[in-house]
């Protein structure tokens, strides 16, 4: 297991890991369970839209969308990066996705925007040079917290407005692990 992410609702949970699939559990006993399969690679990130009908994973070629009322991709968006983290818009419209080490070492961007009806890229954020180990975006989808790695390696998270273009550390984060925001932000 590599990969977790819990539904909206709160009654799903996907697990993905290094099996090429993921799993979409019910944690409500009346449900059954979903196998996702057609992943070239391990699952290294998931995340719900907000309405719980979609499921974004991210592996080590692509961010694939799964409808999972049909239990099928409906976009498979290729990427030239191992997507590490991802997060999806308060609004449902894009993912961020975050990046490792290929994307840092050549200076570009480490978490990119994309449309999950298009799959296009709608931007990137800049402003560090670590690889990305993980993603929250807060329920208003005003605030990226990001967590990772300084120029030293040392992991900390970064918050940024995505009305502003200042990426700024957390102080006292040093050696966080994953950020998660409370329902109520």
């Amino acid at each position: 297991m590599r990969a977790l992410a819990i539904s909206p609702d709160g009654n799903l949970l996907a697990i993905g890991g290094y099996d090429e699939g993921i799993k979409i559990v019910s944690l409500d006993p009346s449900r059954t369970v979903i196998e996702l399969k057609g992943i070239d690679q391990g699952v290294t990130s998931l995340a719900f839209t907000p309405d719980g009908k979609r499921l974004v994973a991210g592996d080590a070629s692509a961010l694939r969308v799964w409808n999972l009322d049909a239990a099928q991709p409906v976009l498979s968006i290729p990427v030239k990066d191992n997507v590490s983290a991802v997060a999806v818009s308060a609004d449902g419209r894009s993912v961020f996705a975050g990046f490792g080490v290929f994307m840092a070492r050549n200076k570009d961007p480490a978490v990119r925007i994309y449309d999950l009806a298009t799959g296009k890229e709608t931007g990137s954020l800049a402003g560090h040079s670590g690889s990305v180990n993980s993603l929250a975006l807060s329920p208003d989808g005003k605030t990226l917290v990001i967590n990772a790695a300084d120029p030293k390696g040392v992991t900390r998270l970064y918050t940024r407005r995505l009305s502003e273009r200042v990426l700024q550390v957390i102080p006292g984060t040093e050696n966080a692990l994953s950020p998660v925001f409370s329902p109520d932000g």
